[in-house]
C-alpha cells in the first residue's frame, strides 16, 4: 500500500488590525489615567510629579493648541507625553477634558477611520469599558467645520467591581472632537467625558470649552 503523506497545514496569517493600537489607547488610556490615577502615583511618584506641574502642562499645551488667556474653569491634572501627547484638565463646568497629539504614519489613517468614515471605525468593547450608541457629526466652532464623535460608556469589567457605584455614574456621556491643523499629518484630539449632570455633551458645550483656544479663523 502506497504511503500517504500529510501536509501539515500552513499557520493561518494573523487578521490584519484595522484601527492602531495606539488608538485603542485613546479611549482606554485616558479613562484609565482618571480611574487609576491614584495607582500611577504610588508607582510613579516623581514621574507623577513633574507631570502634574500646572505651568509645565499649561506651557505645553499652548505649543499644540494656542490660547488667547488661560480659561479660570479648567485646572490642570496631567501632563504628559509617553509616544502620545497628553494633556489632562477638571473642568468645574462638569467634565473631564484631555487635549491629546499623535504624530508618525499612523496619525493620518487613524484620524480618517475615526472623523472622516460613514460608519466610524471606534472599539465598542475593551472589556473594562464599554462604548455605544456611537455618532458623528460636524460642528461649527470658530468658522472652522469640527469633526466630532459622541458616545455613551460605561464600565465593565474589574473596574465595574472596584469602583463604587456612585463613581460609575460620573461616567457617561464621551465626545471626541478632531482639532487637527488643517493639511497637518498629525492627529490632535479633543476628549470630553461628562463627570457632573446627564444628557449627551451638545455642541453650545464644545464651543463654550474650545472658545479661548484658537481653533478657528473667527475668534
Amino acid at each position: 500500500m502506497a504511503e500517504t503523506t500529510w501536509a501539515e497545514e500552513a499557520p493561518s496569517a494573523p487578521p490584519k488590525k484595522s484601527i492602531p493600537t495606539w488608538v485603542w489607547f485613546c479611549g482606554a488610556g485616558c479613562l484609565a489615567v482618571i480611574v487609576l490615577g491614584v495607582v500611577a502615583t504610588l508607582v510613579m511618584f516623581a514621574f507623577v510629579k513633574s507631570a502634574r506641574d500646572p505651568e509645565k502642562i499649561w506651557e505645553k499645551l499652548s505649543v499644540i493648541l494656542p490660547y488667547d488667556n488661560r480659561p479660570p474653569e479648567l485646572t490642570p491634572l496631567l501632563g504628559m507625553n509617553l509616544g502620545v501627547e497628553q494633556y489632562q484638565f477638571n473642568d468645574s463646568r462638569g467634565f473631564q477634558v484631555t487635549f491629546q497629539r499623535h504624530t508618525g504614519k499612523d496619525a493620518a489613517r487613524a484620524r480618517s477611520q475615526m472623523f472622516d468614515a460613514e460608519h466610524p471605525k471606534f472599539p465598542e468593547n475593551m472589556g473594562v469599558m464599554k462604548f455605544k450608541d456611537i455618532q458623528a457629526a460636524t460642528i461649527d466652532v470658530q468658522g472652522r467645520s469640527v469633526r466630532l464623535l459622541r458616545m455613551e460608556m460605561e464600565l465593565g469589567g474589574f473596574l465595574k467591581a472596584i469602583v463604587p457605584k456612585e463613581g460609575q455614574e460620573q461616567f457617561g456621556a464621551f465626545l471626541f472632537a478632531d482639532l487637527s491643523p488643517e493639511g497637518a499629518d498629525e492627529l490632535l484630539i479633543l476628549q470630553m467625558v461628562r463627570t457632573k449632570g446627564s444628557g449627551p455633551i451638545t455642541d453650545d458645550e464644545v464651543r463654550t470649552l474650545l472658545k479661548p483656544f484658537h481653533v478657528g479663523p473667527k475668534r
